[in-house]
């Protein structure tokens, strides 16, 4: 029997057909982008300035989503649960990677959506479990690849200028492995202080908290304790007057500062001259990261309070200040500070301090969830943030 011809060249298309949607898969078409975050106009207190200089540089984080989203947060509960079995069973930097890393499938697409744009290898690095980071990328090339517009826009309340886009896209394939990408649209306001501080180093109220015991703080009025509330009444709520730490060799406290808050050594004497006078030798070591600054001749409000309250309350601990700042360009400073201490390999503060926020708007959502998830991260291996 002859077979027609015809059917030869259905057969033919319904091969071709099946063959290319099994290949698709695996041949993404990164043309077909979707966007990924944007704003419809420019948040508020934000001003446009224009594009960067020729020339200008970013340095692009990708979080990729995790092979299982849940198993961070389950396993945070676990530790942090006195009646569970792995209660305080901290994880080392390698665990935590290997819990948040992204599935096989995930890295084969970003690997070869990367080749697709021309990154080089080179410039791509795993900073994180699961973050990548494309650096020196040409603010031109960045534009091309995100489809955004990025510019220079200055916060009029601070004079603070970030580069920025108000949105970008991705292909949609991408979609569902990429949570989100620093720097972008964030157009958080730069860290403000919890309060403003007023200062009375003359008030009876010094000289009544001098003596730290429990009688002299009992003997503050109510009315004193609506006006000042001094490191020897904290210690009291907390009864640890008279309470020495133990374990000062290997125990580190750690002070966020942000916004170009800096402590002062002097200021801090004077307060343990008044409040702790059996540690009136006190300090504490700064670290700058992400470019922060470190200059005790200009001291701020908040950086001096946390400082001194932190020392006064756990003295002979060895506290650490963290002066987190950022180029110019990249102040995302909550970002910076948290991946700072995750790439740290030992030695890092059992409990860390901030007292620093800012408003909501123009933080996007894939951003602070991400971002929450960093400091989840860090109570995985043992940090209890406060």
């Amino acid at each position: 029997m002859q077979s027609h011809p015809l059917r030869y060249i259905v057969l033919s298309i319904l091969a071709a057909g099946l063959l290319g949607s099994l290949a698709m898969p695996l041949a993404p078409r990164w043309n077909e982008t979707k966007v990924k975050h944007a704003w419809h106009t420019i948040p508020d207190n934000w001003v446009g300035l224009g594009h960067p200089s020729a020339g200008t540089t970013i340095d692009l984080h990708l979080a990729l989503k995790s092979h299982d989203e849940n198993a961070l947060i389950d396993a945070l509960y676990e530790i942090s649960d006195p009646n569970h079995p792995r209660y305080r069973a901290y994880l080392s930097k390698e665990q935590v990677a290997d819990l948040v890393a992204p599935h096989v499938d995930t890295l084969e697409f970003i690997n070869s959506w990367l080749e697709h744009l021309g990154i080089p290898p080179s410039s791509v690095s795993r900073t994180l479990g699961s973050w990548l980071t494309l650096t020196g990328v040409p603010v031109s090339q960045a534009n091309d690849i995100l489809g955004a517009s990025y510019q220079l826009y200055n916060y009029v309340e601070t004079n603070h200028t970030v580069l920025r886009t108000i949105s970008y896209s991705i292909p949609e394939v991408l979609h569902e492995h990429v949570h989100t990408i620093v720097p972008t649209t964030y157009f958080g306001s730069p860290p403000t202080e919890g309060r403003k501080l007023r200062v009375h180093p003359n008030s009876a109220v010094w000289a009544r908290a001098e003596a730290g015991s429990e009688e002299s703080v009992k003997a503050l009025s109510s009315r004193d304790l609506k006006r000042y509330v001094s490191p020897s009444y904290v210690r009291w709520l907390y009864n640890t007057l008279g309470y020495r730490p133990a374990a000062v060799d290997r125990n580190v406290i750690g002070i966020a500062g942000y916004g170009r808050q800096y402590p002062s050594p002097t200021d801090l004497r004077l307060v343990m001259s008044g409040f702790r006078t059996d540690g009136e030798d006190a300090t504490f070591s700064v670290v700058q990261v992400q470019g922060g600054g470190n200059n005790p001749d200009t001291p701020g409000d908040e950086a001096c309070f946390d400082t001194q309250y932190t020392v006064a309350m756990t003295y002979p601990t060895t506290n650490i200040f963290y002066s987190t700042g950022g180029a110019q360009d990249t102040i995302d400073p909550f970002f910076y500070f948290v991946t700072y201490m995750l790439t740290k390999e030992q030695r890092i503060p059992q409990t860390i301090t901030t007292s620093y926020g800012g408003p909501e708007f123009g933080v996007p959502f894939d951003y602070a969830t991400r971002v929450c998830r960093l400091f989840a991260e860090l109570g995985l291996r043992g940090v209890s943030v406060l």
